[in-house]
């Protein structure tokens, strides 16, 4: 089972992790008190946020989910050691 595909999250895991963490948010501030309410709400808010930004991100066509960065990295190292034996 894939969660990720083509750099963001698939649309049903989006939409339950911001359905799951307001209902946490919501469980949390009708039935718990003091520091569950604390650790409950930023547990929720924090699970609402992650869909909510790879919606967004999805709505914009970005991939936060993708390891491109991985090859530009190394494509970079290449260049670094090309130009420096030029200057040798």
């Amino acid at each position: 089972m894939n969660f990720v595909k083509d750099g963001n999250l698939v649309p049903w895991v989006r939409a339950a992790m911001w359905i799951g963490g307001f209902m946490i948010l919501l469980a949390s501030f009708a039935f718990a008190e003091g520091r569950l309410l604390y650790w409950g709400s930023l547990t929720g808010l924090v699970i609402a946020a992650i869909g909510g930004y790879a919606e967004k991100a999805h709505a914009l066509h970005l991939k936060p989910f993708d390891r491109s960065y991985e090859n530009a990295r190394k494509s970079y190292e290449v260049r670094r050691r090309e130009s420096s034996s030029d200057h040798s």
